[in-house]
């Protein structure tokens, strides 16, 4: 597991380097500097991989820090809106994408950011795996002292023979370097482990070939008492 850990993990953040770094070599050159259609896109390539290598290396850090033991969450009042908003902005070019119905939820008390990267993992889980153009739809609404998140998309689906790992560290359905689809194993886990920190719960329901949708339900409330017992 290690070695495939390490294999993919190498590359997983040499991909984005080399597009970052590509792309910076070709600004250089005057005769495609100067020109600011060419221009333009390159910088947003740039940024497109600078914010997916951001993602990977947090996952990565958060993994460690897990592995450690953790901190307990730091809880304030959170505006989900605002989480989303933020949670998008690391999806440069794919926003358009993404459909939300959250403006109108009241604000919750909880970690804004272990809800950021929840959203986010989710989101990019859901974005990888969906056809170019497909949307992502992201609904949120109170249940009896709950906020229950949904994230739906119109992907490729979940095989039931993975269903029942897909929330393990490192797993992936397929582990070669040559998958289509890129990812070290880590988003899926990191999620479950950071809702059960926020007293939470996550399920799935997943149709191949129709596609998936996530549902996190959490304590619209999480007193400080809670989280300073809550970490494992």
């Amino acid at each position: 597991m290690k070695s495939e850990f390490v294999a993919a993990a190498s590359h997983e953040l040499r991909t984005p380097l080399t597009g970052i770094i590509g792309s910076l070599r070709t600004l250089q050159r005057p005769e495609v500097g100067n020109d600011p259609i060419i221009r333009g896109e390159l910088v947003a390539v740039a940024r497109n991989q600078s914010e997916r290598l951001f993602r990977q290396v947090r996952n990565l850090l958060r993994g460690a820090h897990l592995e450690d033991g953790g901190d307990d969450p730091q809880v304030e009042t959170v505006d989900m809106a605002a989480v989303l908003a933020g949670a998008l902005l690391e999806f440069p070019g794919w926003a358009s994408r993404v459909h939300s119905d959250v403006a109108d939820l009241p604000t919750v008390i909880t970690d804004p950011h272990r809800v950021e990267e929840i959203v986010s993992n989710l989101l990019e889980n859901a974005l990888k795996f969906s056809p170019a153009g497909s949307t992502v739809d992201v609904t949120g609404r109170l249940d009896e002292g709950l906020l229950i998140l949904s994230i739906r998309d119109h992907g490729i689906g979940i095989p039931a023979a993975d269903m029942d790992r897909m929330f393990e560290r490192f797993h992936q359905a397929d582990q070669s370097i040559t998958r289509p689809f890129g990812g070290m194993g880590l988003g899926l886990h990191l999620v479950r482990e950071m809702v059960a920190e926020l007293g939470g719960s996550i399920s799935v329901d997943s149709v191949v070939d129709e596609g998936t949708t996530f549902t996190v339900s959490i304590p619209v409330e999480l007193a400080r008492s809670e989280a300073a017992t809550s970490a494992p």
